[in-house]
């Protein structure tokens, strides 16, 4: 805290350290740190490149913190274990104090999910094996019916959430860190020139969330405006446009106006 205070203008303090927060729950100390170091390279370029209020530093730093904390299985069972969640659905449900409230969880985890949890190499061969592809659908296919409230349903969904200390070593983990890279040095690449679209490219990344199908359609979204950027750049109004085919990924998912658009 008091190395941001001393770095930072009072405008971004606040996402740092809830950046730092979030990553720190997350995974660890290291990440946290790994997030600030990815954010000083951007401030240093806003110092040079900026208009004083520091809107890339800001942007990026939000967006930052809510890529590398991207909702994995382990991730999705931590929140789904935690005591506050318990307490809020026996809230919702009306439930008195010596009442006991029955939570079944339905999970659909496809066999990306399953393999993206795994360390690289057995992800990749889990990723291209017809016969444990089969096997996942069979087990999976029409869901799977988990009760956190009972003891074996909630143990399993917690060892989940403790597997932490594995992520780094997880398929996924490792593809996220390079598109986390790979857009930051768009960002910068882009800031030396127009500092508005920058930013804007930035907030690109807003696409990028959620679980499952969600995120995957959020990535492609994601991916098709990135790939769209070098046209952009030659148009008119670049940081119109950008943001009209944010918005347009925004408002349909499935990505159909956005390639309308495009």
């Amino acid at each position: 805290a008091a190395h941001i205070r001393d770095t930072y203008p009072a405008s971004v303090r606040a996402t740092l350290v809830h950046g730092i927060k979030r990553t720190t729950e997350y995974q660890d100390v290291e990440y946290a740190n790994e997030f600030l170091a990815r954010i000083a390279s951007v401030y240093e370029l806003d110092l040079v490149h900026g208009d004083g209020s520091f809107r890339l530093t800001q942007e990026t730093a939000r967006y930052t913190a809510l890529w590398m904390t991207y909702e994995d299985t382990i991730r999705v069972a931590a929140i789904k274990v935690r005591a506050r969640r318990f307490d809020r659905i026996h809230k919702e449900a009306r439930a008195k104090n010596e009442q006991v409230v029955g939570i079944m969880e339905f999970l659909h985890p496809q066999v990306q999910e399953v393999a993206d949890t795994l360390p690289t190499a057995l992800g990749k061969w889990v990723l291209g094996s017809k016969p444990v592809n089969a096997l996942i659908n069979r087990i999976s296919g029409d869901g799977i019916k988990v009760n956190t409230t009972s003891a074996f349903g909630y143990t399993t969904l917690y060892i989940l959430s403790r597997l932490r200390p594995i992520r780094r070593r997880s398929l996924r983990f490792n593809e996220e860190q390079l598109l986390i890279d790979a857009w930051l040095t768009t960002v910068m690449d882009v800031a030396t020139t127009n500092y508005a679209l920058a930013c804007e490219v930035a907030e690109t990344q807003s696409l990028v969330k959620g679980y499952g199908e969600t995120h995957a359609n959020g990535l492609a979204n994601f991916n098709l405006i990135m790939a769209e950027l070098p046209r952009t750049l030659a148009s008119a109004d670049p940081v119109a446009r950008i943001r009209q085919l944010r918005e347009a990924a925004l408002a349909e998912e499935s990505g159909a106006r956005l390639r309308a658009l495009l």
